[in-house]
């Protein structure tokens, strides 16, 4: 009889931390990204130019080798917008899927200012 009752109870606590735990589990962050590389018309990495997701509002900034990523994005639709001194602002339509990573590379367009010095 006592190990029935041990045993209703552990199945008990067992169900109970389900329930708990189960709200918790529906907010883990997505695992979807954007990857990708920034390069000038010549192919050569554009270095610390800024990036931004327009849609949400987020940005950040390329390395030393024209790389940027954007984690933890819901899938769907956004708009890669890219911005340096001298160039013709870039912008890329691009698709995520749920926890997949899209990887893009936009080039920059130097402008006619940019392009009379040379």
């Amino acid at each position: 009889m006592r190990i029935k009752l041990r045993i209703v109870r552990l199945i008990a606590v067992c169900l109970f931390a389900i329930a708990i735990s189960s709200p918790v589990l529906a907010n883990v962050d997505p695992l979807s990204a954007i990857k990708g590389k920034v390069v000038t018309s010549d192919g050569s990495p554009a270095a610390y130019v800024s990036v931004q997701v327009k849609e949400k509002n987020r940005g950040t900034m390329t390395n030393e080798k024209g790389e940027f990523v954007f984690r933890k994005l819901p899938a769907g639709r956004y708009t890669v917008q890219v911005y340096l001194i001298g160039y013709k602002m870039s912008s890329q339509e691009v698709e995520v899927n749920e926890d997949q990573i899209t990887t893009v590379e936009i080039q920059l367009e130097a402008t006619n200012a940019q392009l009379r010095k040379w």
